[in-house]
């Protein structure tokens, strides 16, 4: 098997000194133990479940997890009509290792993956490394990032095995509707192809004037979809290393759960605990509900940014995730500046750390993304704002000038 090649995001990210501000990422602000009993309707009840004291650390939490948390993660997919039981839920070491669960139960070598374009880079280079070809489904940036299910159409092969989305999508933050959900999966279905969703920022959703879409998961029509899912993103426990995957479909189940057995065996009795209760009725709406709190306070600011830099930056506001993909421009000729040397420039300059979308998610050709940076969205405010005001200083600086002026004489890179 060859060598997995450098994983770009996070390499970027660690590699960078002097970060005042970090908008690189995608982690919301973190709980502690107290904050999150603070946060819980019955902190007495809260205090209890995660007093570990008298906790036995020679029992296993099962090859599936134990029931409790697996109950919890069910929840999070009620109100549809399809049931989901907490026999669909099998626990995994976070979303990381949910989705290596699915990729190397269901593929391989010579099975053809087609994957979202732009996207996370583990959902493609993992089933690539695993001997998948993969085909890359362009979303438009033209149209707001949009997925084009004619184009998608056209990418199925004979071999085609696995379709793998990212729903609330990351760099972009949008949202697959629940009708192009229904679309995809009817062709899923006439191809017989198992559908995989890395739902990693569900349900952060920041539309008010639409109904939050659905789970890929909650469509009676077609249940060959494996869905994955953790507490990193949208509970802020990025530290509670317990992921999920979630399918209906008994065969994909048992060969998750095989694999599993082998690869696994046990997560944490803690860290289940811990992710147990934050997901129990009386915390998670109330994290939730904090989260949103710093999105909707963000994007706010954010609309405030664009307007006020119409030549320079351009972005489709996100709907839901925590991350928003901004395009930088040459404003007097509205060409998109060289993104890795502006993100450099920049956090020289203010400290302030974006992440370059032609080396953290460009796969295709050099220059796929030039000028896009990931923006996250789902910090404090304060933070966030202070971020926004020292790129909005950096752009009307001589430095950004003359970036301007070098990207346009190096060209597209």
């Amino acid at each position: 098997m060859p060598r997995f090649q450098d994983f770009a995001l996070p390499h970027w990210i660690e590699s960078q000194k002097g970060i005042e501000i970090p908008l690189g990422g995608s982690v919301g602000p973190g709980l502690s133990f107290k904050e999150l009993i603070n946060l819980s309707t019955d902190p007495e009840s809260t205090t209890k479940a995660l007093n570990f004291y008298d906790t036995d650390l020679t029992v296993r939490v099962g090859t599936q997890g134990s029931l409790e948390l697996r109950k919890q993660v069910a929840k999070l997919y009620a109100g549809s009509d399809v049931t989901v039981t907490p026999d669909d839920v099998i626990i995994a070491n976070a979303t990381t290792g949910a989705n290596l669960l699915s990729f190397q139960s269901q593929l391989s070598p010579g099975d053809h993956v087609i994957c979202m374009y732009p996207c996370y880079e583990p959902l493609f280079q993992i089933p690539k490394q695993l001997g998948a070809s993969i085909t890359y489904w362009r979303l438009d940036p033209s149209n707001n990032w949009e997925a084009s299910l004619a184009d998608l159409k056209a990418l199925i092969r004979p071999t085609t095995k696995m379709l793998v989305v990212n729903n609330p999508h990351n760099p972009t933050g949008t949202l697959l509707s629940a009708s192009a959900q229904q679309a995809i999966l009817h062709l899923a279905a006439r191809h017989d192809i198992t559908v995989h969703s890395d739902e990693i920022f569900r349900p952060l959703f920041h539309a008010t004037d639409t109904p939050a879409p659905p789970s890929l998961l909650q469509h009676a029509s077609y249940d060959k979809v494996i869905v994955t899912g953790s507490l990193s993103k949208a509970f802020c426990l990025s530290a509670v290393r317990i992921g999920w995957c979630v399918t209906r479909n008994p065969e994909l189940k048992a060969s998750l759960l095989s694999l599993r057995q082998w690869t696994l065996e046990s997560t944490s009795l803690i860290d289940e605990r811990i992710a147990a209760e934050a997901l129990s009725d009386r915390c998670r709406d109330p994290i939730l509900a904090r989260l949103h709190a710093f999105a909707h306070r963000n994007l706010a600011e954010l609309h405030a940014f664009l307007a006020k830099n119409p030549h320079a930056v351009a972005a489709t506001v996100p709907t839901g995730g925590a991350t928003a993909f901004v395009k930088f421009m040459d404003p007097a000729s509205g060409r998109p500046v060289d993104d890795l040397q502006f993100c450099q420039t920049l956090m020289e300059h203010t400290g302030v750390l974006l992440s370059p979308a032609s080396l953290c998610f460009s796969q295709l050709q050099p220059g796929d993304f030039k000028g896009y940076t990931r923006l996250h969205f789902t910090c404090r405010t304060e933070i966030f704002k202070q971020g926004l005001d020292r790129i909005g200083e950096f752009l009307s600086s001589p430095s950004y000038t003359a970036l301007c002026a070098g990207s346009q004489t190096n060209g597209t890179h």
